[in-house]
Protein backbone atom coordinates (compact mmCIF):
# COMPACT_ATOMS: atom_id res chain seq x y z
CA UNK A 1 0.00 0.00 0.00
CA UNK A 2 3.00 2.30 0.16
CA UNK A 3 4.01 1.94 -3.52
CA UNK A 4 3.06 4.82 -5.86
CA UNK A 5 -0.32 4.44 -7.54
CA UNK A 6 -0.61 5.03 -11.27
CA UNK A 7 -3.96 6.84 -11.38
CA UNK A 8 -3.82 6.83 -15.20
CA UNK A 9 -3.90 3.04 -15.26
CA UNK A 10 -6.41 2.02 -17.92
CA UNK A 11 -7.23 -1.14 -15.98
CA UNK A 12 -9.44 0.50 -13.41
CA UNK A 13 -13.12 0.68 -12.50
CA UNK A 14 -15.20 3.09 -10.46
CA UNK A 15 -18.26 2.27 -8.40
CA UNK A 16 -20.74 4.69 -6.87
CA UNK A 17 -22.80 3.33 -4.00
CA UNK A 18 -24.98 5.58 -1.81
CA UNK A 19 -22.78 8.51 -2.77
CA UNK A 20 -19.59 6.66 -1.83
CA UNK A 21 -17.14 6.53 -4.75
CA UNK A 22 -14.84 3.50 -4.92
CA UNK A 23 -11.94 3.26 -7.39
CA UNK A 24 -10.50 -0.18 -8.18
CA UNK A 25 -7.05 -0.30 -9.81
CA UNK A 26 -5.80 -3.67 -11.03
CA UNK A 27 -2.22 -4.62 -11.84
CA UNK A 28 -1.36 -4.75 -15.55
CA UNK A 29 -1.27 -8.55 -15.54
CA UNK A 30 -4.72 -8.91 -13.95
CA UNK A 31 -8.10 -8.85 -15.68
CA UNK A 32 -10.74 -7.37 -13.40
CA UNK A 33 -14.46 -6.98 -13.89
CA UNK A 34 -17.37 -6.13 -11.61
CA UNK A 35 -19.87 -8.99 -11.48
CA UNK A 36 -23.48 -9.54 -10.48
CA UNK A 37 -25.88 -6.87 -9.28
CA UNK A 38 -22.95 -4.55 -8.54
CA UNK A 39 -22.49 -4.03 -12.31
CA UNK A 40 -25.24 -1.42 -12.34
CA UNK A 41 -23.23 0.64 -9.82
CA UNK A 42 -20.28 1.05 -12.20
CA UNK A 43 -19.87 4.69 -13.24
CA UNK A 44 -17.86 6.51 -15.86
CA UNK A 45 -14.84 8.59 -14.98
CA UNK A 46 -15.85 11.50 -12.73
CA UNK A 47 -13.98 14.52 -11.45
CA UNK A 48 -14.61 13.83 -7.76
CA UNK A 49 -11.85 12.33 -5.67
CA UNK A 50 -12.72 8.71 -4.78
CA UNK A 51 -13.68 8.06 -1.18
CA UNK A 52 -11.97 4.66 -1.35
CA UNK A 53 -9.00 3.73 -3.54
CA UNK A 54 -8.09 0.05 -3.81
CA UNK A 55 -5.26 -1.62 -5.71
CA UNK A 56 -5.42 -5.28 -6.66
CA UNK A 57 -2.58 -7.61 -7.64
CA UNK A 58 -1.56 -11.23 -7.79
CA UNK A 59 0.56 -12.61 -4.97
CA UNK A 60 0.65 -15.18 -2.21
CA UNK A 61 -1.45 -15.04 0.92
CA UNK A 62 -0.75 -16.58 4.30
CA UNK A 63 -2.80 -17.40 7.37
CA UNK A 64 0.03 -16.54 9.74
CA UNK A 65 0.82 -13.03 8.50
CA UNK A 66 0.34 -11.50 11.95
CA UNK A 67 -2.24 -9.16 13.41
CA UNK A 68 -4.82 -9.76 16.12
CA UNK A 69 -8.18 -11.35 15.34
CA UNK A 70 -11.08 -8.88 15.61
CA UNK A 71 -13.92 -10.88 14.12
CA UNK A 72 -14.59 -14.35 12.76
CA UNK A 73 -17.63 -14.55 10.48
CA UNK A 74 -17.88 -18.28 11.05
CA UNK A 75 -17.82 -18.63 7.30
CA UNK A 76 -15.35 -17.48 4.67
CA UNK A 77 -13.82 -14.32 6.18
CA UNK A 78 -12.00 -13.08 9.23
CA UNK A 79 -10.91 -9.56 10.14
CA UNK A 80 -7.61 -8.75 11.83
CA UNK A 81 -6.15 -5.57 13.30
CA UNK A 82 -2.73 -4.89 11.76
CA UNK A 83 0.34 -3.54 13.49
CA UNK A 84 0.03 -0.21 11.66
CA UNK A 85 -3.50 0.42 13.05
CA UNK A 86 -5.13 -0.82 9.87
CA UNK A 87 -7.32 -3.80 9.08
CA UNK A 88 -6.88 -7.00 7.09
CA UNK A 89 -9.56 -9.33 5.78
CA UNK A 90 -8.56 -12.92 5.07
CA UNK A 91 -10.94 -14.90 2.91
CA UNK A 92 -10.83 -18.69 2.77
CA UNK A 93 -13.04 -21.39 1.26
CA UNK A 94 -13.23 -25.14 0.68
CA UNK A 95 -11.55 -24.82 -2.74
CA UNK A 96 -8.46 -23.34 -1.02
CA UNK A 97 -8.58 -25.99 1.74
CA UNK A 98 -9.65 -23.14 4.06
CA UNK A 99 -6.38 -21.29 3.50
CA UNK A 100 -6.64 -17.62 2.51
CA UNK A 101 -7.17 -17.24 -1.23
CA UNK A 102 -7.52 -13.47 -0.93
CA UNK A 103 -6.46 -10.82 1.57
CA UNK A 104 -7.65 -7.22 1.68
CA UNK A 105 -5.77 -4.69 3.77
CA UNK A 106 -7.14 -1.20 4.56
CA UNK A 107 -5.94 1.81 6.48
CA UNK A 108 -7.61 2.95 9.71
CA UNK A 109 -10.12 5.21 7.90
CA UNK A 110 -11.10 2.58 5.27
CA UNK A 111 -10.12 5.00 2.48
CA UNK A 112 -7.09 3.19 1.02
CA UNK A 113 -6.61 -0.50 0.48
CA UNK A 114 -4.83 -3.30 -1.31
CA UNK A 115 -6.26 -6.66 -2.31
CA UNK A 116 -3.99 -9.61 -2.99
CA UNK A 117 -5.42 -12.58 -4.90
CA UNK A 118 -3.42 -15.75 -4.47
CA UNK A 119 -2.81 -17.05 -8.00
CA UNK A 120 -2.49 -20.60 -6.67
CA UNK A 121 -6.27 -20.68 -6.25
CA UNK A 122 -7.35 -18.95 -9.47
CA UNK A 123 -7.47 -20.35 -12.98
CA UNK A 124 -4.84 -18.83 -15.33
CA UNK A 125 -6.31 -15.84 -17.13
CA UNK A 126 -9.40 -15.82 -14.94
CA UNK A 127 -11.28 -12.51 -14.76
CA UNK A 128 -11.40 -11.39 -11.13
CA UNK A 129 -13.86 -9.20 -9.24
CA UNK A 130 -11.63 -8.05 -6.36
CA UNK A 131 -14.53 -6.94 -4.12
CA UNK A 132 -16.62 -10.06 -4.69
CA UNK A 133 -19.32 -10.50 -2.01
CA UNK A 134 -19.08 -10.45 0.98
CA UNK A 135 -16.01 -8.19 0.85
CA UNK A 136 -17.83 -5.35 -0.91
CA UNK A 137 -20.62 -5.22 1.67
CA UNK A 138 -18.33 -5.57 4.68
CA UNK A 139 -16.11 -2.78 3.39
CA UNK A 140 -19.02 -0.40 2.83
CA UNK A 141 -20.53 -1.25 6.24
CA UNK A 142 -17.28 -0.31 7.95
CA UNK A 143 -16.97 2.86 5.87
CA UNK A 144 -20.50 3.87 6.86
CA UNK A 145 -19.87 3.22 10.55
CA UNK A 146 -16.91 5.58 10.41
CA UNK A 147 -19.38 8.47 10.24
CA UNK A 148 -21.25 8.24 6.94
CA UNK A 149 -24.49 6.36 7.62
CA UNK A 150 -25.91 2.91 8.30
CA UNK A 151 -26.98 -0.22 6.45
CA UNK A 152 -30.35 -1.74 7.32
CA UNK A 153 -32.15 -5.01 6.64
CA UNK A 154 -35.08 -3.54 4.77
CA UNK A 155 -37.18 -3.05 1.68
CA UNK A 156 -37.16 0.56 0.47
CA UNK A 157 -39.43 2.21 -2.08
CA UNK A 158 -40.71 5.56 -3.26
CA UNK A 159 -44.08 6.42 -4.81
CA UNK A 160 -45.27 9.00 -7.32
CA UNK A 161 -46.39 11.33 -4.50
CA UNK A 162 -42.88 11.70 -3.12
CA UNK A 163 -43.28 9.34 -0.17
CA UNK A 164 -40.29 7.21 0.75
CA UNK A 165 -41.03 4.11 2.81
CA UNK A 166 -38.64 1.78 4.62
CA UNK A 167 -39.96 -1.65 5.65
CA UNK A 168 -37.40 -2.98 8.12
CA UNK A 169 -37.16 -6.47 9.53
CA UNK A 170 -35.02 -9.53 10.03
CA UNK A 171 -34.91 -12.45 7.60
CA UNK A 172 -38.37 -13.87 7.05
CA UNK A 173 -40.19 -10.72 8.19
CA UNK A 174 -41.67 -10.14 4.73
CA UNK A 175 -39.33 -7.65 3.02
CA UNK A 176 -39.22 -9.46 -0.33
CA UNK A 177 -42.96 -10.11 -0.12
CA UNK A 178 -43.57 -6.41 0.43
CA UNK A 179 -41.30 -5.51 -2.50
CA UNK A 180 -43.15 -7.86 -4.85
CA UNK A 181 -46.57 -6.59 -3.75
CA UNK A 182 -45.62 -2.94 -4.34
CA UNK A 183 -43.84 -3.67 -7.62
CA UNK A 184 -47.21 -4.46 -9.23
CA UNK A 185 -48.34 -0.83 -8.81
CA UNK A 186 -47.61 2.06 -11.18
CA UNK A 187 -45.44 4.92 -9.97
CA UNK A 188 -43.55 2.74 -7.48
CA UNK A 189 -39.77 2.54 -7.52
CA UNK A 190 -38.24 -0.27 -5.46
CA UNK A 191 -34.75 0.64 -4.24
CA UNK A 192 -34.01 -2.74 -2.66
CA UNK A 193 -35.87 -5.74 -1.30
CA UNK A 194 -33.28 -6.66 1.32
CA UNK A 195 -30.53 -4.16 2.23
CA UNK A 196 -30.77 -0.39 2.29
CA UNK A 197 -28.26 2.33 3.11
CA UNK A 198 -29.50 5.39 4.99
CA UNK A 199 -27.50 8.63 5.00
CA UNK A 200 -28.22 12.21 5.91
CA UNK A 201 -28.30 14.40 2.81
CA UNK A 202 -26.98 17.91 2.33
CA UNK A 203 -30.58 19.07 2.84
CA UNK A 204 -30.48 17.72 6.40
CA UNK A 205 -33.03 15.02 5.59
CA UNK A 206 -32.44 11.29 5.79
CA UNK A 207 -32.27 9.53 2.44
CA UNK A 208 -32.55 5.84 1.49
CA UNK A 209 -30.17 4.38 -1.09
CA UNK A 210 -30.50 1.17 -3.05
CA UNK A 211 -27.76 -1.45 -2.80
CA UNK A 212 -26.71 -4.47 -4.90
CA UNK A 213 -27.30 -6.86 -1.98
CA UNK A 214 -30.81 -7.96 -2.83
CA UNK A 215 -33.00 -10.65 -1.33
CA UNK A 216 -35.26 -13.36 -2.73
CA UNK A 217 -37.12 -10.91 -4.96
CA UNK A 218 -33.84 -10.02 -6.68
CA UNK A 219 -34.60 -6.28 -6.71
CA UNK A 220 -31.87 -3.66 -6.44
CA UNK A 221 -31.44 -0.13 -7.74
CA UNK A 222 -28.87 2.66 -7.85
CA UNK A 223 -31.48 5.29 -7.01
CA UNK A 224 -32.24 7.05 -3.74
CA UNK A 225 -35.24 8.72 -2.13
CA UNK A 226 -36.02 10.89 0.92
CA UNK A 227 -37.17 8.77 3.86
CA UNK A 228 -40.73 9.70 4.93
CA UNK A 229 -41.80 6.83 7.17
CA UNK A 230 -40.39 3.65 8.72
CA UNK A 231 -42.45 0.49 9.12
CA UNK A 232 -41.10 -2.24 11.41
CA UNK A 233 -42.47 -5.45 9.95
CA UNK A 234 -44.48 -7.97 11.93
CA UNK A 235 -46.89 -10.68 10.80
CA UNK A 236 -50.53 -10.41 11.85
CA UNK A 237 -54.05 -11.67 11.18
CA UNK A 238 -55.18 -8.18 10.12
CA UNK A 239 -53.43 -5.11 8.77
CA UNK A 240 -52.72 -2.67 11.58
CA UNK A 241 -50.20 -0.04 12.67
CA UNK A 242 -48.86 -0.17 16.21
CA UNK A 243 -47.19 3.01 17.55
CA UNK A 244 -43.58 2.67 18.70
CA UNK A 245 -41.83 4.79 21.30
CA UNK A 246 -38.68 6.34 19.85
CA UNK A 247 -36.24 4.34 22.05
CA UNK A 248 -38.07 1.14 21.19
CA UNK A 249 -37.99 1.94 17.48
CA UNK A 250 -34.27 2.74 17.64
CA UNK A 251 -33.58 -0.56 19.42
CA UNK A 252 -35.51 -2.53 16.80
CA UNK A 253 -33.71 -0.77 13.97
CA UNK A 254 -30.37 -1.46 15.63
CA UNK A 255 -31.26 -5.17 15.60
CA UNK A 256 -31.77 -4.85 11.83
CA UNK A 257 -28.56 -2.92 11.17
CA UNK A 258 -25.00 -3.96 10.30
CA UNK A 259 -22.68 -2.16 12.73
CA UNK A 260 -19.10 -3.42 13.19
CA UNK A 261 -19.50 -5.07 16.59
CA UNK A 262 -15.72 -5.15 17.02
CA UNK A 263 -15.57 -1.33 16.92
CA UNK A 264 -16.73 0.66 19.95
CA UNK A 265 -16.67 3.88 17.96
CA UNK A 266 -18.69 2.27 15.16
CA UNK A 267 -21.31 1.04 17.64
CA UNK A 268 -21.49 4.48 19.29
CA UNK A 269 -21.93 6.20 15.95
CA UNK A 270 -24.66 3.76 14.85
CA UNK A 271 -26.63 4.30 18.08
CA UNK A 272 -26.32 8.07 17.76
CA UNK A 273 -27.43 7.92 14.12
CA UNK A 274 -30.47 5.80 14.97
CA UNK A 275 -31.42 8.15 17.80
CA UNK A 276 -31.39 11.10 15.37
CA UNK A 277 -33.23 9.07 12.73
CA UNK A 278 -36.10 8.08 15.02
CA UNK A 279 -36.38 11.64 16.32
CA UNK A 280 -36.90 12.95 12.81
CA UNK A 281 -38.73 10.13 10.96
CA UNK A 282 -41.95 8.57 12.21
CA UNK A 283 -41.68 4.85 13.05
CA UNK A 284 -44.41 2.32 13.71
CA UNK A 285 -44.87 -1.43 13.62
CA UNK A 286 -46.77 -2.76 10.62
CA UNK A 287 -48.54 -6.01 11.35
CA UNK A 288 -49.81 -7.23 8.02
CA UNK A 289 -51.40 -9.97 5.98
CA UNK A 290 -49.21 -10.63 2.90
CA UNK A 291 -51.65 -9.73 0.13
CA UNK A 292 -52.55 -6.71 -2.01
CA UNK A 293 -54.86 -5.24 0.65
CA UNK A 294 -51.89 -4.08 2.72
CA UNK A 295 -50.92 -1.61 -0.02
CA UNK A 296 -54.33 0.12 0.12
CA UNK A 297 -54.19 0.03 3.92
CA UNK A 298 -50.81 1.81 4.05
CA UNK A 299 -51.86 4.47 1.55
CA UNK A 300 -55.07 5.19 3.45
CA UNK A 301 -53.20 5.49 6.75
CA UNK A 302 -50.62 7.85 5.23
CA UNK A 303 -53.40 10.06 3.79
CA UNK A 304 -55.10 10.22 7.20
CA UNK A 305 -51.90 11.46 8.81
CA UNK A 306 -51.44 14.12 6.11
CA UNK A 307 -55.02 15.35 6.60
CA UNK A 308 -54.55 15.66 10.38
CA UNK A 309 -51.41 17.72 9.83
Amino acid sequence: MTEPLNINNANHTRLSLAGILVALYAADDMQQRVLGAMEQFVVDEVEEEPDIIIRTRWGKTYDDSGGSLLFDSGSIWRLYATDDNGFEFRLAAPFSDWRPFKTARFNSSWTRGEIICDERYFEPGKVVYPLEYPLDEVLISNMLAAGRGIEIHGCALSDDEGNGYLFAGQSGAGKSTMALLWSNHEGIKILSDERVIIRRGVDGQFHMHGTPWHGDAGISSTTSAPLSKIFLLGRGHVNELVPQAKPQAAARLFACSFPPFYSSSGIAYTLEFLDELTQQVECCELRFVPDEKVIRFIREQVKKVKVKR
